[in-house]
Parts: C-alpha cells; structure tokens; sequence
C-alpha cells in the first residue's frame, strides 16, 4: 500500500513538472520564435507599447490616452495593464543576459494578454495591442531587455517632465526618501503615527499592527516600485550615473531623486544608442527583429501636458485626445508657495559631487533640456532666481551657462 501510494505520488509530481515544462516551452518557443514578428499583413500597429519614465511624471495621463479609441489598434483587443509586473519582478538583480526577463517577465506579459484576450488565433493575438506606460519595469535592465526582445513590433515612449517636479513630486505627499529597495535603513523614518488611517494616508508600504498602535516598519521611506540605485550592495546592476555610497548618503531625498531622473534620461539616451549602427557603443544591437521605434513626449505644465499627449497619439495614428485626466496627482500645487532657490541650490550642489563629464552633462542639462525654474509657484521674482543661479554656480565652481535654464517669461526651449 506505502509503495503504490508512493508511485502515485511520484507519478502526479512528474505530470505536474511536465505541465509546467509544457508551459514554459509553450512561451519560449512560440514567443521566442522570430517567426512570431513577421508582418503577417493583418495591422502595422504595434504589439507593445512600453513607458520609459521615471514615474510620477504624467505617465498614467499617457497609458489613459493612449488606451482611448481612436488609435489604429482595436480597442476591443487592447489589453491594458498599467504597472503590471511579474511575481517578485521588483527584487529580481540586475538580470544582464536578459533570461529572467525572457523566462518569467515575457511569459508573465503574455499570460496578460491571453486572460483579457482569452483563446484566440496566433494572427489575431499578433494584432493585439499591449499598453503599459508605468515605471515598475525600470530596475536593473528591464527596459533593455524588452526592447531586444520584441524588436520592431514595440514603440517606447519617454515620457520627461521637469525634473524638480519630479523629485518634489517622490519627496513630497509621499515622504519617500530614496529610489533604492535594498540598502535603505539608513533612510528610514521610524517616527510614529497617531492612527492607523494617517499612517495608511502617508505610506503606501511598510505598514503592520501592533498592539492597536500602528509602527512604521524599516521600509518606510523607499520607493519600491521605482527599485534603481547606485549604492552597492543594492543589486540592481550597473547604473550609468555613478555614485559612491558616501555621496549617496550625503544627499538629501530631493537629490536621490534627481539622479533618479537623471539616471532615466541617461538610460533613453543608452537605449536609442544600442539600436544605432552609427553609435559608437559597445551594445549595439543587430537582430532580426528590428528596430523600436522610440518617442518622446516633454512638458513642463498643463498646457505643455495637453500638447505633448496630442503628439504622441498624433505620431502613433491616434486621432485627437479631446478629454485628458489627471490619473495620479502627486502633490498639491499653490501659488508663491515654493522656495525654488532652495531647490536650485541643492540640485546645483548635486551636480557638482556628481562631477558629471562633459558628454554626460551634454546629454543631461543641454541646451535642449533646460531646467525649468519659472513655476508660479516659485515665491521670488525672475532677477532673484537668476542672481541666486549665478551665486550658486560660482560658489560649487559650476560655470554659468543662461542656456541651461528656463527664468519666468521666457520662451522653451531657448536654442541658439
């Protein structure tokens, strides 16, 4: 009786290794094949629409636009999946071959589009559109990945806004100290909350109950979901703007965070790069899948908002966005209620411990990307900011460059 009860045993774990066997050669194969890619005449759209982007940056705005109709993907099979990550995605390392991405995130997207698709014909699934404009992709080298992966049957779209938002934004309603998810108890805030319901309203994460008092536990502070670092032992992999752990612990949150934009800015200009034959990179890739076509969508305000949603469903064949919502308010905004000299100082002192080169400052503060400091909200006048740019600037050694900054009442982009 033990022996046959064992043989049954052993036979169902064998069936249930084989199924999962099955499955995973069912994604590996029939996704993994180039033949997969090829135009089969049913549709030029694409299959995949990915965000690059920071977060907090208007990207739920784009994923609501883009997922309208209106575009010439059929909405019908559009699949939606805003910030849809594979299980454990977020504290996976660095990943630099790519097989955790091919192995568990891919058949982890395609299960996605199988469920809101359900069981259709390989040239309909083709024609399947995969939206997702979220930030939770963005650890290790995830994005790269992706983009290797499906070739030209994917559009990534960098979305960047004005990098102060971005940091007050991280900084501000959320009270996040840094984008780092492993090495991070010396950013933690252990301050404790008088209820449950306002510990709930300020941290999204981190929360347990203990003797009907809530305590912040040793995650409060990160940013989980955003999971890019420089500081070691973190295990995300390289980053293309270094940093040593001294400085990183030297920064302030709103300065973590700027290099977390920065550090994204850097990467889209990498990732263009591995596609271009004519780069000089090392990476350059050449398969047979094609090139991503890549976009780019910049504001600085509503308006700017407004206008960059409608180019970008402009330049994916999209007709007009007549509606546009705000998707994730972040912070609340008031006028002449922001210190933006104090910002200036701490993003100028930033840049000089990074000691950016010269190419890196090129692709980071170009004229083309100026910085923004000509907010309503900003509680001094246009001759204030520019002095207080100047002094700063001379006092970290930094030379002062008009170009590189937009002041009230002025004109975007200023390019000579």
């Amino acid at each position: 009786m033990f022996r046959r009860s064992l043989l049954l045993l052993t036979i169902g774990i064998l069936l249930f290794l084989a199924l999962q066997l099955g499955q995973l050669y069912y994604y590996t194969s029939s996704y993994d094949s180039p033949q997969y890619y090829e135009d089969d005449g049913i549709t030029n759209s694409p299959l995949f629409i990915f965000g690059h982007t920071t977060g907090h940056s208007g990207s739920g705005t784009f994923h609501h636009a883009l997922s309208r109709p209106g575009c010439p993907w059929d909405t019908d099979s559009t699949v939606e999946a805003f910030e849809n990550v594979a299980d454990g995605e977020i504290h996976w390392p660095s990943d630099p071959d790519c097989h955790l991405t091919n192995t568990k995130l891919i058949p982890h997207l395609m299960t996605s589009i199988q469920s809101q698709t359900g069981d259709v014909t390989a040239s309909r699934r083709r024609s399947t559109t995969y939206i997702d404009l979220g930030h939770f992709h963005n650890r290790g080298r995830r994005l790269e990945c992706l983009a290797k992966y499906f070739g030209d049957r994917s559009v990534f779209i960098h979305v960047r806004r004005n990098r102060y938002n971005i940091a007050r934004s991280f900084v501000g309603k959320g009270a996040l100290k840094t984008p780092c998810v492993v090495d991070n108890t010396m950013y933690v805030d252990n301050t404790m909350y008088k209820t449950e319901k306002e510990h709930t309203r300020r941290f999204k994460f981190g929360k347990r109950r203990i003797r009907n008092r809530t305590e912040v536990s040793p995650t409060v502070g990160i940013c989980p979901t955003v999971g890019i670092c420089p500081r070691s032992r973190e295990n995300a992999g390289p980053v293309d703007l270094p940093v040593s752990d001294a400085i990183w612990d030297a920064f302030t949150p709103f300065q973590r965070f700027l290099w977390y934009a920065d550090e994204m800015e850097h990467r889209w200009y990498s990732l263009q790069n591995m596609f271009n034959n004519d780069s000089n990179s090392d990476h350059v890739i050449v398969g047979l899948r094609g090139v991503p076509s890549f976009y780019e969508a910049t504001w600085n305000d509503a308006d700017e908002l407004k206008k960059s949603v409608s180019d970008i469903r402009n330049k994916l064949s999209c007709t007009a966005e007549m509606e546009l919502k705000n998707k994730h308010p972040h912070v609340e905004h008031r006028d002449r209620a922001l210190n933006c000299s104090d910002q200036i100082l701490q993003d100028l002192e930033y840049r000089k411990l990074m000691g950016y080169s010269k190419e890196q400052m090129d692709v980071l503060f170009s004229r083309h990307l100026p910085q923004h400091v000509d907010s309503e909200e900003c509680i001094e006048r246009r001759d204030e900011l520019e002095q207080n740019i100047r002094k700063y600037s001379a006092m970290y050694g930094l030379e002062y460059d008009d170009r590189q900054w937009i002041l009230p009442g002025e004109l975007n982009p200023r390019v000579d």
